[in-house]
C-alpha cells in the first residue's frame, strides 16, 4: 500500500468514526451515546491524602527513633571499655595487695604501691558497680528503642497495607458503579424490545460475592476457578 492510499484509509476511517459518533451530523441521543467513565482511583505518594500524610508522620518519628538509636550503640563500646579498663585495675590491684601481705608475712619488703591499692581498691569496686549499671540502663534503652522501632514498622506496613486496600475498595465500588451505569444505558437503549437481555450474565465468582452477602473470602479459597 502506497503512502497516498494509507493516507486515504486513515481518513476513511475517521470519517467512519465521525458517522458513529454523531449519527450523520446528529448527536447520540441520551440512550445511545456511549458513557464516559471517570478514571479509577490511583495510589497516590501526595502529603495531601490523609493517610499518606499519616504514614509520612509516622516514618519521621521512625527515623527519630533510628537516629536515637544509633546513638545508644555508638556509646556501647565507651562504656564496656570503661568497665573493662575498671576490672583490669582491680585485678591487678588485688595482686599487688595479695603479694604485698606475702611479702610481710616472709618478712619482706612489700611493694610500696601496695599500699596505695589497698586505699583505692574499694573506690574502683564502687566505679565498677556505677560504670556496670550505667551500661545495663543504656542497654535496656536501647531493647527499648528496638522494640518501639520494630513496633513502628509494624504500624507502618499496616498502615500502608490498609491504605492500598482502601483504594482497592473505592476502585471496586467504582467499577460497580460503571458496571450498574452501562448495563442501565445497554437497558434504555433496547427500550424494552429484550434484544440484549440474554447479551450479559454476572459471572460465578461475582453471584459467589453476592449470595455470600459480600463475603470476598471466597474469592481467595476459589482462586483458579475465577469465571
Amino acid at each position: 500500500m502506497c503512502i497516498r492510499e494509507i493516507v486515504d484509509a486513515l481518513g476513511e476511517l475517521e470519517h467512519a468514526l465521525f458517522r458513529v459518533r454523531h449519527l450523520e451530523g446528529g448527536q447520540f441521543d441520551g440512550a445511545e451515546q456511549l458513557l464516559e467513565h471517570p478514571e479509577l482511583p490511583q495510589l497516590s505518594l501526595s502529603p495531601d491524602v490523609p493517610a499518606v500524610a499519616a504514614v509520612l508522620n509516622k516514618m519521621r518519628q521512625r527515623s527519630e527513633m533510628e537516629m536515637c538509636l544509633a546513638d545508644l550503640e555508638s556509646a556501647i563500646p565507651a562504656k564496656q571499655a570503661t568497665s573493662q579498663q575498671l576490672r583490669s585495675r582491680i585485678v591487678e590491684a588485688e595482686r599487688l595487695i595479695a603479694e604485698a601481705k606475702a611479702d610481710l608475712l616472709a618478712g619482706r619488703q612489700p611493694d610500696p604501691n601496695a599500699a596505695l591499692q589497698s586505699l583505692i581498691i574499694d573506690d574502683l569496686r564502687q566505679q565498677l558497680i556505677e560504670a556496670q549499671d550505667e551500661q545495663q540502663r543504656a542497654e535496656s534503652e536501647i531493647s527499648r528503642v528496638r522494640g518501639e522501632l520494630s513496633a513502628a514498622n509494624a504500624v507502618i506496613d499496616r498502615a500502608m497495607t490498609e491504605y492500598a486496600n482502601d483504594v482497592r475498595i473505592s476502585r471496586a465500588y467504582a467499577l460497580q458503579k460503571a458496571l450498574i451505569e452501562e448495563l442501565t444505558s445497554l437497558a434504555d437503549a433496547d427500550g424494552g424490545r429484550g434484544q440484549y437481555g440474554r447479551k450479559f450474565s454476572v459471572s460465578t465468582s461475582l453471584a459467589a460475592i453476592v449470595n455470600s452477602h459480600g463475603f470476598i473470602e471466597i474469592l481467595r479459597t476459589r482462586r483458579g476457578m475465577v469465571s
